[in-house]
């Protein structure tokens, strides 16, 4: 089990942190870019 979480943590952190990896991030934050009362935009 211990492993299994292990590779589940490394793969999200490949997906968020790779940069050869626009597309995950792209898909991470559609509703960030498309809602006008986002708090990150202040």
């Amino acid at each position: 089990e211990a492993e299994g979480l292990k590779r589940l943590g490394k793969e999200l952190k490949d997906t968020t942190d790779d940069p050869n990896r626009p597309r995950s991030r792209k898909i991470e934050r559609p509703k960030s870019s498309q809602e006008p009362n986002s708090p990150a935009k202040k």
